[in-house]
């Protein structure tokens, strides 16, 4: 395998090292462990992918990507205001660079035992402003009229 891409390399010039490849490079991120996140490549970074570390805050979406050799990347970007830009990306920005997956805004794919007791923890802290008398309730403790007018006031 390294012999073909070694040929190859020599065939095409300045091409990017996914298109020596055909596109296909191997995916090594599911083979780390858990909560390791593995690092950009250059390769990694298309049009309309989401990128953090261009610029110092926030993330830019990359309208085009230029090849200069097999070391640098020539990136066309947009910021969230909406400001174009164009920066040259090395290799050794590698470890800086991440690209994020952008959802749904509005996805249902969560857990739903895990939503129903955020929910219900939330409906317990806000209970006081529905029943000023909740602690009355819920306690053992059988009040007397006059100790809850007293407890309201």
């Amino acid at each position: 395998m390294v012999l073909q891409y070694e040929s190859r390399r020599r065939e095409i010039p300045g091409a990017s090292p996914a298109a020596m490849t055909g596109g296909r490079l191997p995916d090594l991120a599911q083979h780390l462990p858990s909560g390791v996140r593995s690092m950009t490549r250059l390769e990694d970074i298309l049009r309309v992918s989401s990128v953090r570390g261009i610029l110092p805050e926030g993330l830019a979406t990359v309208l085009d990507v230029k090849w200069l050799g097999t070391v640098a990347i020539e990136v066309t970007y947009k910021d969230s205001a909406g400001r174009l830009g164009n920066e040259l990306i090395y290799r050794d920005r590698e470890p800086t660079l991440e690209v994020v997956t952008e959802g749904r805004p509005w996805s249902f794919d969560g857990d739903g035992a895990q939503f129903r007791l955020v929910s219900e923890a939330h409906r317990i802290r806000l209970a006081y402003l529905f029943d000023p008398l909740l602690a009355v309730h819920t306690s053992l403790v059988d009040p007397l009229p006059h100790q809850i007018t007293g407890f309201t006031k």
